[in-house]
């Protein structure tokens, strides 16, 4: 199939092509395009004797979603580019070659996801290969027994690929011995226990919603509004922020509201207590309307982004800080948060407005001035908070009193601690600042030392088979050369790594943490091993002469 035009097409069926005379290393499709956007596949079967059985070839804006199907065929039977989601599908390879297969150079958040999906074929079939930038997230998956003991590989290629090997497992299975290669392996920004369908699309697309062949609306081209931005708007406060959760579940911009769930949402539109930048609520709602202002030029978008970036001004302190919530300010939540890069998320927003950055030139220029006095008097209040031990500067606490300073606890196990993860955001935003004062080189210097200094050689925290235990399964901290990994939590006088638990008692090693959240936190982690060992030094090689160029 060969569409002479971008479209959008709804398969139910099977599909198969019968040429019984190809090879498993021809390609012989049951399936191919080349423009279209948005593709789904329900209940299909997609069958053939030879190579590239689905081919589903648009890397500029191509969205493939197949469920509930079955593919085969021989060597890179399954070959999306693009964005491509397999969902509860069953793939059957002939022969022991690679039987998927991923293009996703063209945009970095190109990807390709299995998930819940069933690997079958012959002896020693291999699972997959790449030889283009192509990231690999393989969820809840099940592989047969004679699958061979082969990660997806990257082979030889005069191909330019510049973001390396990206194959990442998430509770894998497969059928009598285990494989090392689909051990958990998740980016930790990748947020599992939030992931859903549109996720895999970057909520560009939701193909969930509807079975017919229009299932979606076309931004910027057939319709002068985006579905996702329209239903953002109804959840916007009346201070101009947005909530994290509807009925204690993360908000789902892709499903329209009930008029008895739009009457829930604006009940409490005037209070606006669940308003938050906590998990990006606010910050992702921004960015997103100023996006589709500028597909659409639809004002209702801007106009609510322009809110949004009141609303993150008005709820900075005078000492330059951000509270997690606003106006609630009960517990922790008015507690200045470095914590999941709640404070680092609206300073980066608001350090675009002020340079009229991206999307963002389209902003107001009223808010242009605000916005780059928030901006350094939020430096001011990163300066102030890195923590001094025994006289040195090391690095951040997740949280810090609004009134004092001084480090703070949240919840029961996150006591007041330097961390690690928290502060690889604060450095890289110093990082980006324009020609950086003595004080700001000083302190980004000082934290890189720091997470030099607290790095933990030769050990990786991964999950292994645990039988006797209740999910068969339990992490540790386990020898591995070459390995390098950080804490989540370093005590404030020695820098020595400390866990947690829901007592709020301090515990030595991760092996004294209760099963449940020992399996269910991220205890340890590499994130600070780019900034190290690349950017900074990067970063290093301009500032230290005296540039004035940006890095």
């Amino acid at each position: 199939m060969l569409p002479a035009k971008k479209a959008a097409i709804f398969l139910v069926g099977d599909i198969i092509c019968t040429n019984k005379q190809a090879s498993n290393f021809s390609a012989n499709c049951a399936f191919r395009s080349f423009t279209t956007i948005r593709l789904k596949a329900i209940n299909c079967i997609f069958r053939t004797y030879g190579g590239d059985t689905v081919s589903t070839w648009n890397t500029e804006d191509g969205m493939f979603y197949c469920k509930d199907c079955v593919l085969q065929g021989g060597v890179d039977f399954y070959c999306p580019r693009g964005w491509a989601l397999a969902d509860n599908c069953t793939f059957i390879c002939q022969k022991s070659d690679a039987a998927v297969w991923h293009d996703g150079s063209k945009y970095e958040p190109g990807k390709t996801i299995f998930l819940n999906c069933k690997f079958w074929g012959d002896d020693g079939f291999r699972l997959g290969r790449f030889h283009r930038d192509a990231p690999f997230y393989l969820l809840t998956c099940n592989f047969a027994v004679n699958t061979a003991d082969t990660a997806i590989i990257m082979v030889p290629t005069t191909n330019s690929i510049f973001r390396g090997r990206r194959v990442y497992c998430y509770n894998c299975y497969k059928q009598g011995v285990d494989y090392s290669w689909y051990k958990n392996n998740l980016p930790t920004d990748f947020g599992i226990n939030e992931f859903n369908v549109p996720c895999g699309y970057d909520y560009k697309w939701n193909p969930i919603n509807t079975l017919n062949t229009q299932p979606f609306e076309l931004e910027g081209e057939q319709s002068a509004t985006n579905a996702v931005a329209n239903n953002m708007l109804p959840y916007q406060r009346g201070n101009g922020g947005w909530p994290r959760h509807f009925r204690e579940q993360k908000v789902d911009y892709t499903r329209k509201l009930s008029p008895a769930e739009l009457a829930i949402v604006q009940s409490g539109y005037a209070e606006g207590m669940d308003a938050t930048v906590d998990n990006e609520a606010t910050i992702r709602a921004i960015r997103y309307l100023v996006k589709a202002y500028q597909k659409t030029q639809y004002k209702k978008y801007l106009a609510a982004a322009e809110k949004g970036i009141a609303y993150l001004l008005k709820a900075q302190y005078k000492n330059g800080g951000w509270p997690q919530y606003y106006p609630d300010i009960s517990s922790y939540r008015s507690e200045i948060t470095y914590n999941d890069n709640a404070m680092i998320n609206v300073l980066n927003v608001l350090d675009e407005v002020a340079k009229k950055k991206n999307e963002f030139s389209l902003v107001s220029p009223k808010y242009i001035q605000f916005s780059s006095d928030a901006v350094k008097l939020g430096i001011q209040c990163i300066l102030k908070t890195q923590w001094l031990q025994k006289g040195k500067l090391t690095v951040w606490c997740a949280q810090y009193d609004a009134s004092t300073l001084k480090p703070a606890r949240a919840i029961a196990c996150e006591l007041p601690s330097l961390s690690g993860s928290e502060s690889v955001g604060i450095i890289r935003f110093l990082m980006s600042v324009d020609n950086p004062s003595k004080e700001v080189i000083q302190s980004v210097k000082a934290g890189v030392a720091w997470q030099d200094k607290v790095k933990i050689n030769g050990y990786q925290f991964v999950e292994v088979n645990a039988p006797a235990l209740p999910k068969g399964k339990d992490k540790v901290l386990l020898p591995n050369p070459g390995a390098v990994t950080w804490a989540r939590f370093y005590d404030l006088t020695t820098s020595v790594p400390f866990f947690c638990v829901r007592d709020g008692i301090p515990k030595e090693t991760v092996a004294e943490v209760e099963y449940e959240r020992r399996r269910g936190y991220a205890w340890y982690g590499d994130r600070p091993l780019k900034l190290i060992t690349i950017d900074y030094p990067a970063w290093k090689r301009l500032w230290e002469k005296g540039s004035n160029k940006k890095l």
